[in-house]
């Protein structure tokens, strides 16, 4: 039967159906779906407070099948992306645990979220979901990459379990950019087997804690709004261990007002401790000057900062393979690429309030030359 052209779903349904409609104008509706824009052949249209578009255009851009039965008057759009899918990962499902955690560490090589998602149980993919789906089933970086993976231990565990050490050896365009290692649960999972848990190697954890512990602490005066590390290697070589990180912080002043910021506090001391002291012409320098951050104070509480760098950590292993507190040691990265010795004491950011506050109480004093 010869489909009719029809207006079905306000913008509203259809929104909440496929979620990847928009429209822009009060006059011109344009229809996105996935990023494409779709020229129906009759236009959607504003009807009150909502926008009416032909639902055909919609459903067959989202490659499903629409039908029309005129005898009832009823449009019926189906979908057999799921029914495939279902079908795709029971052909894939491993018939032994070894076969789960090399198909998993194959995804991983090939940065094919979607293949490790196969791979895991329900647990796991509800954890997981949203991670995959951010990155659009494309997980890792393109550089390091793997280069290749081995299983190196295999334990039996209680329950019919079994645990899997599996190290990843990266490289770059440069060469060799050390390994990842990662131990991998494999459980029976509805007559196949499935990958139910994945850990880090507990040194680079710990190894990347730190790199956190160490942001956390430069940034003490403001209020984080997102830290996030990413580790580009990982070596662990005897008694040894060395990664590198590229971390991403964003931030921004953290007081309600910018008398509250140490250094504007010093600031506005020196003004009041020593007002009688100082001339008209120095009072008004100072209160100048005072009034010139209250104004960029203002601005950056308002507008947060990205700040970008590379970390390097090192640290020594005991014969239990844990970390050495007191061997820990940061480098970062500088504009050429060489890693130099990271000391808090070169680096601002790690004063303490009264030292921030006695900072600007020194500016002042210097502007005014008394």
């Amino acid at each position: 039967m010869k489909a009719r052209k029809w207006w079905l779903l306000p913008v509203m349904l259809a929104l909440l159906a496929v979620g990847a409609v928009a429209v822009w104008g009060a006059d011109t509706v344009k229809l996105v779906v996935n990023g494409k824009e779709i020229k129906p052949d009759v236009p959607p249209v504003i009807s009150g407070d909502r926008v009416l578009v032909p639902v055909r255009w919609v459903a067959e851009a989202l490659k499903c099948r629409v039908d029309w039965d005129g005898r009832t008057s009823t449009v019926y759009i189906s979908n057999d992306l799921e029914r495939r899918l279902e079908l795709l990962e029971k052909a894939l499902a491993p018939a032994t645990p070894r076969a789960a955690v090399e198909e998993w560490a194959r995804g991983v090589q090939t940065r094919n979220g979607a293949l490790q998602y196969a791979l895991f149980s329900p647990e796991l993919r509800q954890q997981k979901y949203a991670d995959f789906a951010s990155l659009g089933w494309v997980t890792s970086t393109s550089s390091p990459w793997v280069e290749k993976y081995g299983v190196i231990k295999e334990v039996s565990l209680p329950g019919g379990k079994w645990l899997y050490e599996v190290k990843f050896d990266l490289m770059t365009s440069t060469g060799p950019a050390g390994s990842q290692v990662m131990w991998v649960t494999v459980a029976p999972c509805d007559q196949h087997w499935c990958v139910a848990n994945l850990e880090v190697d507990p040194v680079l954890e710990e190894l990347q804690g730190r790199a956190a512990d160490l942001l956390k602490e430069m940034y003490q005066h403001y209020q984080l709004l997102n830290l996030a590390i990413n580790c580009l290697s990982f070596a662990r070589e005897g008694k040894q261990a060395e990664a590198i990180f590229a971390t991403q912080v964003h931030y921004r002043i953290g007081v309600a007002s910018p008398s509250e910021w140490p250094v504007q506090k010093g600031r506005i001391r020196f003004l009041e401790e020593n007002r009688s002291k100082l001339t008209p012409e120095q009072i008004r320098q100072v209160e100048e000057k005072i009034a010139f951050w209250d104004q960029e104070l203002r601005r950056d509480m308002q507008q947060p900062e990205e700040a970008n760098l590379f970390l390097k950590v090192v640290a020594e292993l005991n014969d239990r393979g844990e970390v050495l507190p007191a061997t820990v040691k940061f480098f970062y990265q500088d504009p050429l690429g060489n890693y130099l010795p990271f000391n808090k004491q070169d680096w601002p950011q790690f004063a303490s309030a009264a030292e921030l506050e006695q900072q600007g109480y020194d500016e002042m004093r210097q502007l005014v030359v008394w």
